[in-house]
Formats: structure tokens, C-alpha cells, sequence
């Protein structure tokens, strides 16, 4: 079976697969804010800040949801479309975000 990543019809869309790797992002940090702290995480601002204290023991992955912020805005709103290197880059920034929280949480039972 063809990789999915490699087909034609997603090559098309890779600002739509970048907008899905943050949006991704967004979601485990908010099931790490809940687990972890019982917060309902409900802006933008409202997670940045969450992350960027240190109390919260995010702040290591900052930059990166910052960069994967910044990438989804402009695919979404200013017509930016990222090269297959760059999706590949951002699911590796997933991965390591994704890591990071997957140990948080498993040092928190």
C-alpha cells in the first residue's frame, strides 16, 4: 500500500497538514494541563502561558509549540503552503512534543 504521505492529494494540502500536526500539539497539552492540573485550557494565550511556566514542567517544548503555532497561522490565514520537508519536520516536533508529554504523564501515576 502507498505511504499516504506521499500520494499526489497530500502533497496539495500541506498547509492543512501542518494546521493538523499544531492543532495535535494543542490537544495533548491540554490533556496534560487537565490530567496534571484539572485546567481547562480555553485560548491560545491561555495555553502559551501555561506552557512558558516553568511550574508546568512544558516549558522545554515552548519553542517548538510556538514554531508549530506560528507555521499553522500563516498556512491557515495567509496562504502559506509548507514543503513536504517542512510536514516531515513539524511531525518530528510532534514526536518530541508528544514524548515529552507521554513521560510527564506516565511520572505523574
Amino acid at each position: 500500500m502507498e505511504d499516504v504521505r506521499k500520494s499526489d492529494v497530500t502533497k496539495r494540502y500541506t498547509e492543512w497538514q501542518a494546521t493538523a500536526i499544531f492543532y495535535s500539539v494543542v490537544h495533548l497539552v491540554n490533556l496534560f494541563a487537565l490530567r496534571s492540573d484539572g485546567l481547562e485550557l480555553k485560548s491560545h494565550v491561555e495555553r502559551s502561558e501555561y506552557i512558558k511556566n516553568p511550574e508546568n514542567r512544558l516549558e522545554p517544548i515552548w519553542f517548538q509549540y510556538r514554531d508549530l503555532s506560528k507555521v499553522a497561522y500563516e498556512a491557515r490565514y495567509k496562504g502559506c503552503q509548507p514543503s513536504d520537508s517542512d510536514v516531515n519536520f513539524y511531525l518530528n516536533e510532534h514526536r518530541q512534543i508528544a514524548a515529552r508529554i507521554d513521560q510527564l504523564l506516565a511520572a505523574n501515576r
